[in-house]
């Protein structure tokens, strides 16, 4: 599991007051539109553009004046606090990064640090006021107030430093999918792309299918779990010839190519190839990945989810009740997002405060009903 927890001070939708919670491996966050689930998620974004270019994520989201909290007119800074497992023989690392507006209303990091989060006191790989940083016991100045120090310093003698570097950069984000006719997914595709996990838009589909034909097991899955959406599938086909990788499934003799498929059945191909890949990156965010997919694939989907998590740690938003029922036997996935004040709130679900209900009913009867929180009205 990469981040434990997370707390959140006057970004996007999160207060004043600050928005804390743990995460745990599988992390389902239901609740109406507008509650602020996405936003979680566009914090992972922010989080991962920390080591490269911080002020495009910024300026791409509207400028400093759409990442500060709107419920405080004078707010002119944000904050984002995370708890992550460290490397190997290393305890929990505590990175902090505190964003304001300068004197011209631009975007400026004001605080950065990085401390080994133990019981016996922390100690400190990086401390910064946004002008000058303090490296390990080196003092260094910054080349710029628009850059964090992660993204300023690649220090090889600084393993922490490397490591969180690594890891951030590593988040992967699924948020936008339109599988249209003319998709990257279904279109014939480049060679030299990447093939070790997909991409956001997915143009590299049939290079990390293909890569995954060697992993036999992962394979597997990915063969089984299409065999649930529908039965004839029997395998898929990856063809490399003349620069050109197109990506086919199989019916017994007939070849479908990708051009051919259904909308659901791409994304459905998509999430798999997500969730059943033996080398994920450390967290990956799935952005309400039921659309466009049939109610009777849901649990199989969900169960997908809860295996994925052993693997690597998810942050998923979801409107289905189909989904959250799959999660009965284990309510404390599930992540329930308010808004109060003008501010996000959210709330884990307790097995022990819940099983009671649990007893009689499923979780996403008891969600559909108003007992668990998460809704309209």
């Amino acid at each position: 599991m990469f981040i434990r927890r997370i707390k959140l001070r006057n970004l996007l939708s999160f207060g004043p007051e600050g928005q804390e919670l743990e995460l745990k491996p599988l992390n389902v966050l239901i609740g109406p539109n507008g509650a602020g689930k996405s936003n979680l998620v566009e914090v992972m974004g922010l989080l991962r553009s920390v080591p490269g270019k911080l002020v495009d994520t910024i300026s791409e989201g509207g400028g400093m004046q759409e990442w500060v909290w709107r419920g405080e007119p004078q707010a002119t800074s944000a904050e984002l606090e995370i708890v992550v497992a460290g490397p190997d023989g290393c305890g929990p690392l505590r990175y902090r990064l505190a964003i304001a507006t300068d004197a011209n209303n631009a975007f400026r990091v004001a605080e950065e640090s990085l401390q080994d989060e133990r019981a016996n006191g922390r100690r400190t790989y990086l401390q910064s006021d946004g002008t000058d940083a303090l490296v390990g016991s080196l003092q260094q100045n910054l080349f710029s107030r628009h850059q964090s120090v992660l993204a300023q310093f690649k220090m090889s003698d600084a393993p922490e430093l490397a490591y969180m570097t690594e890891q951030l950069a590593g988040i992967a984000l699924f948020r936008e999918w339109h599988f249209g006719r003319n998709h990257a997914t279904r279109l014939t595709q480049q060679p030299d792309l990447p093939n070790d996990f997909l991409s956001e838009d997915g143009e590299n589909l049939g290079l990390v299918l293909n890569q995954l034909m060697s992993e036999y097991e992962a394979r597997d899955h990915v063969i089984e779990a299409l065999k649930t959406l529908y039965e004839g599938v029997t395998d898929y086909r990856v063809d490399i010839q003349k620069g050109q990788v197109r990506l086919f499934l199989l019916e017994g003799d007939v070849a479908i190519p990708a051009t051919r498929l259904s909308d659901g059945t791409l994304r459905y191909l998509c999430l798999v190839t997500i969730l059943c890949h033996p080398n994920p990156p450390p967290l990956i965010c799935l952005e309400e990945p039921e659309l466009g997919l049939h109610p009777d694939i849901l649990p199989n989907l969900a169960e997908s989810l809860r295996s994925a998590s052993e693997r690597c740690q998810l942050i998923v938003t979801t409107h289905s009740d189909v989904i959250v029922d799959a999660l009965t036997d284990a309510p404390e996935s599930v992540v329930v997002c308010e808004k109060h004040d003008g501010a996000t709130t959210m709330k884990r679900l307790d097995a022990d405060k819940l099983s009671h209900w649990l007893a009689s009913y499923r979780l996403g009867e008891l969600w559909s009903s108003g007992e668990l929180g998460g809704n309209r009205w």
